[in-house]
């Protein structure tokens, strides 16, 4: 249990920050939408964890100061972490599919023709500072799109910027958040 808050501390803490990322917030949240509109969990893959992404906040974290404080137990869950990168994300992907097609099929109960629906736009949440570390930074990407004129909000849980640009490691939900246009009428 220890293994897997940690490892999930870490995937907060995921984003070395980069000013020439590829994948902005707004292209992150555009293809997200796109793969969920297709049923493309392969593509949706291609945005999520991967082996290096964590093999790079790994040693980050292990050269910050933020390190040097933790008691051995935590650092030794980080070093566990660091010595098997491959199995931890493989195992972090496979819950990330159940989630994209959970997703997906509650769409198709909100009686949504994902062929159908069309992107509105993103909005982001504050931005954090994980770990007291400059270079960390997460953000909820809200994802706002439309349906038979009916407006709906995909949450990025703990969106990360990368090397490589921003990138999902935690699951989207269908967030509680409603558009003004969406309240019914007095």
């Amino acid at each position: 249990m220890k293994t897997i808050k940690i490892f999930l501390q870490l995937l907060i803490a995921l984003s070395l920050v980069s000013c020439n990322s590829s994948i902005s917030q707004e292209k992150l949240g555009r293809q997200v939408f796109n793969h969920l509109k297709n049923n493309n969990y392969d593509g949706y893959l291609k945005l999520n964890l991967r082996t290096e992404d964590l093999g790079q906040i790994i040693d980050s974290l292990k050269k910050s100061e933020t390190f040097s404080h933790y008691d051995q137990a935590k650092k030794q869950r980080v070093i566990n972490i660091s010595n098997n990168l491959d199995a931890v994300v493989l195992k972090q992907q496979s819950k990330l599919k159940d989630n994209f097609h959970s997703i997906y099929n509650r769409g198709l109960q909100k009686g949504i023709v994902w062929s159908k629906a069309r992107f509105v736009n993103i909005r982001v949440g504050m931005e954090q500072s994980v770990y007291n570390l400059a270079e960390y930074k997460s953000q909820h990407i809200y994802i706002i799109f439309k349906h038979k004129k009916k407006k709906y909000t995909l949450r990025l849980s703990h969106a990360a910027q990368t090397k490589r640009g921003w990138i999902i490691f935690d699951y989207i939900f269908w967030d509680k958040y409603q558009l003004s246009d969406n309240k019914k009428k007095k």
